[in-house]
């Protein structure tokens, strides 16, 4: 059955029905209405369609009814409830729309809390007197506390107490205006640790709060205090670089097949200096610009295959000179850098090169004149025979034979060996001279008169010599042998090509800045130079040339010996020698110039000799021991002749034995030091323990072992050095009985 067909009673009934439940619906949906979101509402009223089905049902159906529905035709009933139904359905399609809207916006809460909580940085809402309201799971924590524990508590109490200040003076600034603010603070966790954050902040519009983001950026600030240190690191090591005593070049191979592409990007303070040119003049130019001179010691090939290869090398020893710094010489390393570039540190080993030129110099003087105070000791003792011997024959032969002029020969010959021999202990620094005042002009005309008499044609001898230059304090006859040596090697050095020697002499005075001609003693001082213009000396051999046995010339024409003698000399003098060579190449003449500083004495006569003296006459019982035979006799001889009595012994004991027997017998001892049983040292405790006053003589031909002080410092009386010259030993006996003449027991008459 339609609705047609239905009775008018039966349609009211139903449209009471429908109305209810309109009613209802709208009562329900009037309440979701009222507990969904603003926005959701407002999507609803924005739908022109939602818009329009509500006054459309408002407009059909109005409550209460005006009219009876009995009153109604049926028609209008049917119309009525066909509209009824009609919002039914649109309310009921409102209404899932309604809830559609309702879950989306709890899923966009549920969301929005996920997000608020779980964001990667601290979010809470704090008042104005700093109340946390509100805050979010990171915030906890960071804070390692409870998420609801931090509601309704201050802020404060999780800022470091140092911050404490920093943070309500911030804290009043947030609510002062609704500009964004920011700040760093230390905040505490519930462990009592921190970390650093970044508060960020703004007041809101409407309310008496403020919500804040906390970010660590602990991080961050460990980031940034590395970087302060690497920085500071970085000018730490900047500094040490530019002020280290090792220089340091850096430069750039800005074409990798081209080494002459090397180019100056950096060098430090201790470079310039050392090099003697300025950063500024260095920088930015290649290095054969810098120093051409490297080109010819493959410096710059070698440096290019660093860059290429990236392995590090030393380089060692490099001779460099300049008008600025003159000779020096560096120990170089190459190293590699990034970008095709290489480093090279180099330091100025001259003064240390000079210094174990200097050491080694000195060890081998003194393993020479270990072996030089052998020979000497031996070479004394056969020159203390031939000497006295010779000394026997030259009293007892006629004046006028030929036989006693040999033997003058013979003496002067044995006198200049026994000047060898001193010049040898000299040179081996065993000996001291005893030097006097003289003038050396006389030396230097008398040595070049000799010299021009052997020099071919080819040299020519130019000569300066001022004669108003005071003396000095010198043994002559080894400024002799200095002289002899300089000029022998000046002609050897020109005898292929020929030349010119230069000999000048000139008095000069110090003026402050000549700090090599410090160890000079006064105030002037000669300047003696030598030159040539020979074939040079090689930059390497020149600090060598005063070593021992060091020689530049073939096997055969020398030894090596003469310039070392030359150099002890100088030294034993109080003086000083440099020299100065150039190689003779197309461009350089070449040639060499010794320049020797002595000090000056004050001005005198020069030692006169001694006029000779008749041979001193006495007599007294002498005790003479060495170990040589030979020398016994010799010196027994001589005593013995001029009226003295003679007991000699070739063994130390067998003397001491004897003298122990009768030590009255004798009024003086001469004995040598060196002898196999005991020494004279030895010998001589021995016999003073028993004679305390007995006058004795030590004799030595060489010995480090004994001194003069040391034999005084012994009792011992006198110390002669062999060979020991017949007056002088005379003198010395006669001046030693006339001393303790109650010593004497043979009652020793003196002539």
């Amino acid at each position: 059955m339609n609705d047609n067909d239905k009775p008018k009673g039966g349609l009211i009934e139903e449209l009471n029905e429908l109305r209810q439940k309109v009613a209802l619906l709208e009562k329900t949906l009037s309440q979701k209405e009222m507990h969904a979101s603003e926005e959701v509402t407002s999507r609803l009223y924005k739908t022109n369609e939602s818009v329009n089905l509500r006054k459309l049902a408002e407009q059909h159906l109005p409550a209460p009814p005006p009219i009876d529905l009995l009153e109604l035709t049926r028609e209008d009933i049917e119309h009525l409830f066909h509209e009824l139904q009609v919002h039914q359905i649109e309310l009921e399609l409102q209404n899932d729309e309604l809830l559609k809207n309702q879950q989306e916006l709890e899923q966009s809460r549920d969301l929005l809390y996920d997000l608020y909580d779980l964001a990667p940085v601290g979010y809470l809402t704090v008042n104005k007197s700093g109340i946390i309201r509100k805050a979010n799971l990171t915030l906890a924590a960071m804070l390692n506390a409870d998420k609801q524990s931090l509601v309704g508590k201050p802020l404060s109490h999780f800022v470091h107490p140092e911050d404490q200040n920093l943070y309500f003076l911030k804290g009043r600034d947030l609510f002062r205006s609704p500009s964004l603010k920011q700040t760093e603070i230390r905040m505490l966790n519930s462990d009592g640790s921190f970390f650093h954050a970044m508060l960020t902040g703004r007041k809101t519009e409407n309310t008496k709060e403020a919500r804040l983001v906390v970010t660590d950026i602990t991080p961050l600030k460990r980031t940034e205090e590395a970087l302060k240190y690497a920085e500071k690191e970085n000018k730490r090591a900047a500094d040490i670089v530019a002020n280290i005593g090792v220089g340091l070049h850096i430069y750039q191979l800005e074409d990798i097949d081209d080494d002459s592409s090397l180019r100056m990007i950096t060098v430090n303070e201790a470079a310039a200096v050392m090099t003697g040119i300025p950063a500024g003049k260095t920088i930015g130019r290649t290095l054969d610009e810098n120093f051409p001179e490297l080109r010819r010691m493959e410096v710059p090939q070698k440096y290019a295959q660093v860059a290429r290869s990236g392995i590090s090398i030393e380089l060692g020893e490099i001779h460099y000179s300049n008008e600025q710094i003159g000779f020096a010489t560096f120990f170089v390393k190459v190293f590699p850098l990034p970008e095709n570039c290489v480093g090279v540190s180099f330091e100025n080993i001259t003064k240390r090169k000079l210094l174990e030129s200097q050491l080694h110099h000195s060890q081998r003087l003194d393993s020479l004149g270990t072996l030089a105070g052998g020979i000497a000791h031996e070479f004394n003792n056969i020159l203390s025979i031939i000497r006295g011997y010779g000394d026997i024959l030259l009293q007892k032969l006629p004046e006028d034979s030929t036989e006693k002029s040999y033997m003058e020969n013979v003496h002067t010959a044995s006198r200049r060996a026994v000047d060898l021999t001193k010049q040898i202990l000299t040179f081996s620094r065993m000996e001291h001279q005893k030097n006097d005042v003289h003038y050396i002009q006389p030396l230097i005309k008398e040595v070049l008169k000799m010299m021009r008499a052997t020099l071919p044609v080819t040299i020519e001898i130019q000569e300066d010599i001022d004669s108003n230059c005071a003396p000095i304090l010198a043994d002559p006859s080894q400024i002799h042998q200095v002289l002899v040596n300089l000029f022998t090697n000046a002609f050897h050095a020109m005898e292929e090509t020929g030349g010119l020697l230069t000999v000048t002499l000139k008095q000069e005075t110090h003026n402050g800045n000549q700090p090599l001609l410090s160890e000079l003693k006064g105030d002037s001082f000669l300047k003696l130079t030598v030159s040539d213009t020979g074939y040079g000396i090689p930059i390497e051999d020149q600090e060598k040339i005063f070593d021992p046995f060091f020689t530049t010339k073939k096997v055969g024409e020398g030894t090596g010996l003469g310039l070392s003698m030359v150099h002890s000399i100088i030294k034993q003098h109080g003086g000083i020698i440099t020299v100065e060579s150039e190689m003779k190449t197309e461009q350089c003449s070449g040639g060499t110039s010794f320049h020797i500083y002595l000090p000056t004495a004050s001005r005198s006569s020069e030692s006169q000799q001694e006029e000779k003296k008749t041979l001193p006459r006495g007599r007294g019982h002498i005790l003479v021991v060495d170990d040589d035979t030979l020398i016994t006799e010799v010196y027994q001889d001589i005593l013995t002749e001029t009226g003295y009595d003679v007991t000699a012994f070739d063994n130390e004991l067998d003397a001491l034995k004897k003298f122990q027997q009768n030590p009255d017998q004798f009024d003086l001892i001469f004995t040598d030091f060196t002898m196999p049983h005991l020494t004279g040292d030895q010998l001589s405790q021995q016999i003073l323990k028993i004679r305390p006053d007995i006058p004795i003589i030590l004799t030595t031909g060489y010995s480090n072992m004994i001194s003069e002080k040391k034999a005084k410092a012994l009792g011992i009386q006198e110390f002669l050095m062999k060979p020991v010259e017949k007056i002088q030993l005379l003198e010395t006996i006669q001046k030693l009985l006339k001393k303790n003449p109650e010593n004497n027991h043979s009652n020793t008459i003196f002539s």
